[in-house]
């Protein structure tokens, strides 16, 4: 097994986070695979998922005009 550089792991973040800087439901699902990796999702994670899920639903995550 192969480690990551600190300065990949920040590569992959940010090319992560920059894929769906404009995508709300990429965002969420970005969010998910994080609980799904840890193998749990704890109170804290339900909470952020579902508020997320409320901020889609009230278009407070639509894609910003660029």
């Amino acid at each position: 097994m192969s480690t990551a550089t600190l300065e990949q792991l920040r590569a992959e973040t940010t090319r992560a986070v920059d894929a769906v800087l404009d995508d709300p439901e990429g965002r969420l699902r970005l969010r998910e695979a994080f609980y799904d990796r840890a193998g749990t999702v704890d109170t804290h994670g339900r909470s952020e998922l579902d508020f997320m899920r409320w901020e889609i639903a009230r278009g407070v995550l639509a894609p910003s005009a660029r």
